[in-house]
């Protein structure tokens, strides 16, 4: 019997995920997820000026610097939203194996949001920047690790 796979192609901006059966199988879109927020640049995102703090050691008050930037935590916001679908489907048992497509730094994000038993069925990892491919393209990417 063949596993079913589930295959998760993200970028900042969407994640596609689809599901095969073996390499005569047709690739079945399962959902598609839009994340617009992911195309914003850093000074779209807030386009409110940074706020203002006052230092006992300064003659008045400067822009405060977040630590991390807004761009990065909207993209792993996505990545744990994304990590979320999967992990819900998994305790349903709606596929048996998992690969994961997604532009290196999306891919690392991704990795690191998806809980252990959802990562222990991981069986590929493809870093490619895909995204809005068709079906067909998406088998022509992953040929090369024999997934589909």
């Amino acid at each position: 019997m063949m596993k079913r796979t589930w295959i998760v192609i993200a970028h900042r901006a969407g994640a596609r995920i689809v599901q095969s059966n073996g390499p005569a199988s047709e690739i079945q879109t399962i959902q598609d997820v839009d994340h617009p927020e992911g195309k914003l640049k850093a000074g779209e995102v807030n386009a409110d000026r940074p706020g203002q703090s006052v230092s006992s050691h300064s003659t008045g008050p400067h822009p405060m610097v977040p630590t991390k930037r807004v761009t990065e935590e909207i993209a792993d916001e996505f990545a744990r939203e994304i990590a979320g679908i999967v992990e819900r489907a998994r305790l349903r048992s709606a596929f048996d194996q998992l690969a994961l497509v997604a532009a290196p730094r999306f891919l690392g994000r991704l990795r690191n949001a998806l809980p252990a038993a959802s990562q222990n069925l991981v069986i590929a990892s493809l870093s490619k920047n895909v995204p809005d491919l068709s079906p067909e393209t998406i088998r022509e990417q992953l040929a090369e690790i024999r997934l589909v």
